[in-house]
């Protein structure tokens, strides 16, 4: 059995960690900045409430520079303190403080009520790809109008995409799971395997060789999710689609859990008083 549990854990530690590959993955700046007029152009994001302090928001400049015929470009980042509304520009990434709420409007009537100790990326190509980062840890409500225009709207987490079909529905990133909870509409929840999921396998993995060591699990559930946690290591194991109706909830970690009801006593911070200004 021992000779077993070493050949497991060699094979996991040696296995590549991967990436998701899919857009942005990092509220960090990737070194590119899209300066094409937006598909829509009356595309504008506006901060429409703030308060306690304002919020922080980072603005990414692209600034080309040609020296000996040679060309080049250089990153440069500005932060400001928002204290009242205003517009964000494109490919902004937005803090509140520990107090803080803010909310933003999109173009067409959609909004965002972000909770303090939040951070969202509002990506350069908004406009066109309709992609919000939602960085851990954080919690952010969305009221979609009309599903922007007709196209699509997705929230990028570290762990999963969440492919709006419906209106309104709450996002919330913790440091090893990300919660979607639906209240109108419909949610398609996809899990991706990127660095931060991958350790999540790892440490479910180590929590399996002591459940099997103390007699919590049997040596045939073990070899199945073991299995299962080296399939998602190698990125041959498909990640499905979980589409997540109003009333319910999903976590994800490095899959995604059964679908269930939101609790009678869920949260709705997003209905503080103070948004209806």
């Amino acid at each position: 059995m021992k000779k077993i549990q070493v050949f497991l854990l060699m094979m996991f530690t040696s296995i590549n960690i991967y990436s998701f590959g899919g857009g942005h993955d990092s509220l960090l700046f990737d070194g590119s900045v899209n300066y094409e007029l937006p598909k829509n152009a009356e595309c504008k994001i506006k901060l429409t409430f703030v308060e306690m302090g304002g919020i922080e928001v980072t603005k990414f400049t692209t600034e080309v520079l040609e020296v000996c015929g040679e060309i080049s470009k250089e990153i440069k980042t500005e932060k400001v303190t928002m204290t009242k509304p205003g517009e964000i520009p494109l490919g902004s990434e937005i803090v509140t403080g520990p107090n803080g709420y803010a909310e933003m409007e999109i173009w067409d009537g959609s909004l965002l009520k972000i909770a303090p100790n939040s951070t969202i990326k509002i990506t350069s190509d908004f406009c066109d790809n309709r992609n919000l980062i939602q960085k851990t840890t954080s919690k952010v409500w969305h009221k979609i109008q009309n599903l922007l225009g007709g196209g699509g709207y997705e929230v990028t987490t570290q762990g999963a995409v969440g492919g709006v079909r419906g209106t309104e529905f709450e996002v919330i990133t913790e440091n090893d799971k990300t919660i979607f909870k639906v209240y109108e509409g419909k949610v398609e929840v996809t899990p991706i395997l990127n660095d931060e999921t991958n350790k999540l396998v790892i440490k479910a993995y180590e929590k399996l060789i002591e459940d099997m060591q103390t007699g919590k699990i049997t040596m045939e559930e073990y070899i199945e999710k073991t299995t299962k946690m080296t399939e998602i290591m190698e990125g041959s194991r498909k990640f499905p689609s979980v589409m997540v109706e109003a009333g319910k909830m999903v976590e994800v970690t490095y899959e995604v859990s059964e679908v269930k009801d939101i609790p009678a006593d869920n949260d709705k911070w997003f209905e503080d008083p103070r948004f209806n200004r």
